[in-house]
């Protein structure tokens, strides 16, 4: 110390001292803030530490756990380890921050065979959990314990991309887990869906109101016990919900369209019973109502037609069983239709047609009014005709499409025609080529045509080749058509002709 002072010595001396204070004194506060905010290392390297500050995860240490084997990505709080841990140790404090945890608390799994156990303690504030597992010291079960912890998240993520939504349901009714399809409900409707599983089975379809922007929702929940637990399987079906309802409104109208026919219908499905029926058919068959319900066999359905007499009356049974089979035959082909004149003087014509999925239709149209009218119309041409065919004047009627619509028997007679008898249609210019080969006369039969043509009338008397006379009209008649009428004039031939003005 030479060259020192002893005053020089003491003042070293103390200024060390200090520095050391301070050294020392940094060094513990250090020490503290670090124990404060990091979880003390665990004891094996398979424990898995978790640091949590007003139930709030601060800081994570896994061990040698893989990550994927560890708790969700999301599990930030102490409800997510909670709800990861509960299964396996049961019921866990709701919060840590409430708890006045002094010592250490050890929980055992609840299986007897699970040696794992769970800590809770608290330092300076703040909580720490502590997962030890001493199954897992050897090397691998480890291994096996990463492969379990790997195939656990395939499977979720597989559950996430499920079609359907999936939850999990404990035995009070809450929601345990769910995959993403789920999680994508709004919270009301997770909760509607929640409550409609509780009342399962009476109720497996359920409407989630869309709001004012959004469409409703419908979905199908299916349910199945797990243990103490219920597996709620949500499935859309919006769009067979909408298609069921149009298929509905579409049936509701044809229904409606049944009801309001004047022909009745009955359709037989593949197994030849009655299917559906409209209210006309009842009115036609006065079949009963109460029958026709209890979807009767085609061929039962046929024999109480026969008994009520709306069937064309047979011969013999064995005869009438027969043409019923061969009906359905035709049915069924689509080539069936037949005129049935009953006894009590109505006519029905019924036709067959096929349906789908091997169904067959029929359809009765009452043709009374129709036979009759057209009996009656028959019979007024027929008079017509009658008394044009006494006439001895030939006449022809040509339509406005230049055909021979009818012509008298002194008209075929003179010229040898017959419209009737002819396989094609007769026109003008046929009915023109034989008036000038059985009435040689150029120049009449060019103006004959001229008048029909432009619709004018002419009345004309000329003498053929042969000498004798005839006098032709043209004549208009409504509905754009015309008359040729030619009558002969051989017998006043000497005494008209000063008078008449022929054409030779």
């Amino acid at each position: 110390m030479t060259g020192l002072s002893l005053v020089d010595f003491l003042w070293i001396a103390a200024i060390s001292a200090t520095v050391a204070f301070v050294v020392l004194w940094g060094l513990d506060r250090l020490w503290r803030r670090d124990r404060t905010e990091m979880p003390t290392r665990p004891t094996t390297a398979q424990d898995a530490c978790f640091l949590f500050q007003n139930d709030v995860l601060v800081d994570q240490d896994y061990g040698d756990t893989p990550v994927n084997g560890g708790p969700h990505a999301s599990a930030d709080t102490w409800a997510d380890l909670r709800d990861w841990l509960g299964e396996r140790f049961g019921a866990l404090p709701i919060s840590l921050a409430d708890t006045g945890i002094k010592e250490p608390e050890t929980l055992s799994a609840l299986s007897a065979e699970d040696p794992a156990t769970l800590e809770i303690s608290a330092r300076n504030g703040a909580r720490r959990v502590a997962l030890h597992d001493p199954a897992l010291a050897h090397a691998a079960d480890r291994h096996q314990a990463k492969l379990v912890a790997q195939d656990l998240l395939r499977h979720r993520q597989i559950l996430d991309q499920a079609p359907c939504a999936i939850a999990v349901m404990t035995a009070d009714g809450a929601s345990e887990w769910h995959n993403a399809q789920f999680a994508s409900f709004s919270k009301p409707q997770a909760e509607h869906l929640l409550q409609a599983a509780r009342a399962m089975p009476t109720k497996n379809r359920v409407c989630l109101p869309g709001g004012a922007s959004d469409k409703d929702r419908h979905v199908e929940l299916s349910c199945f016990s797990l243990g103490d637990t219920c597996v709620l399987y949500v499935t859309d079906i919006t769009e067979v919900a909408e298609a069921e309802k149009i298929r509905a409104e579409f049936i509701q109208t044809l229904t409606k369209t049944f009801a309001n026919l004047t022909t009745g219908l009955a359709v037989f499905d593949r197994h030849r019973r009655l299917a559906v029926f409209n209210p006309a058919l009842v009115d036609l068959t006065d079949l009963p109502a109460a029958f026709l319900t209890a979807q009767p066999p085609l061929a039962q359905f046929f024999d109480m037609l026969r008994d009520n007499k709306m069937l064309p009356e047979p011969r013999d049974y064995g005869d009438w069983r027969s043409k019923i089979d061969d009906m359905i035959t035709s049915a069924s082909d689509g080539r069936y239709q037949e005129d049935w004149h009953l006894v009590n003087g109505l006519t029905y014509r019924v036709t067959g047609r096929p349906h789908p999925d091997g169904a067959i239709a029929f359809l009765f149209e009452d043709i009374s009014d129709e036979v009759a009218m057209t009996r009656q119309i028959r019979t007024q041409l027929d008079v017509r005709q009658a008394t044009l065919d006494t006439l001895d004047k030939a006449i022809a009627v040509i339509g406005a499409d230049r055909s021979i619509i009818l012509c008298n028997q002194a008209c075929t007679d003179l010229l040898g025609i017959d419209p009737d008898g002819c396989f094609a249609d007769m026109g003008l210019g046929d009915l023109l080529k034989a008036c000038r080969s059985r009435l040689p006369q150029r120049s009449v039969w060019n103006e004959v045509e001229q008048a029909v043509l432009h619709r004018r009338d002419l009345d004309q008397t000329f003498r053929t080749v042969q000498g004798a006379v005839y006098r032709c009209q043209v004549t208009r008649i409504p509905g754009k058509k015309m008359t040729i009428s030619i009558m002969p004039l051989a017998t006043l031939a000497q005494d008209l002709a000063p008078r008449l003005k022929l054409h030779a």
